[in-house]
């Protein structure tokens, strides 16, 4: 069986998590001498660094809401915050709290959707 046939066999398998076909793609990368692969692969199995741009499907949307009091018990809960105020409070960092970067490594990223029962988000 090629290592091409592997991969794809590995990948359609429901049973296995990531890092049998990471390394099945290290080995590929190496076969096909792609310093581009393998530092995909590398980034993908270690995590990404400050320095290193992350492709877009490592990112995520952030947004904020809050509660307000108002007078008499009035108020607002779970009012959106629009992004555009948040630009304007944070200055140049607005942007980078709008979206989230998901740096760490793709095991741990595994593991901890697989102690939230699949899911990451939190009101």
């Amino acid at each position: 069986m090629s290592i091409l046939s592997d991969i794809q066999q590995t990948v359609t398998n429901d049973q296995n998590n990531i890092a049998p076909i990471l390394l099945k793609l290290r080995f590929l990368a190496s076969k096909l001498d792609s310093e581009e692969l393998d530092s995909w692969i590398q980034y993908e199995s270690e995590g990404y660094p400050n320095n290193v741009d992350i492709p877009s499907y490592r990112t995520t949307d952030i947004s904020f809401k809050a509660d307000f009091a108002g007078p008499a018990g009035s108020g607002i809960k779970n009012a959106p915050i629009p992004d555009q105020l948040v630009k304007e409070i944070a200055g140049e960092l607005g942007i980078k709290w709008l979206k989230y970067q998901y740096r760490r490594s793709i095991s741990e990223i595994e593991n901890l959707l697989s102690r939230s029962q699949g899911s990451i988000y939190k009101n």
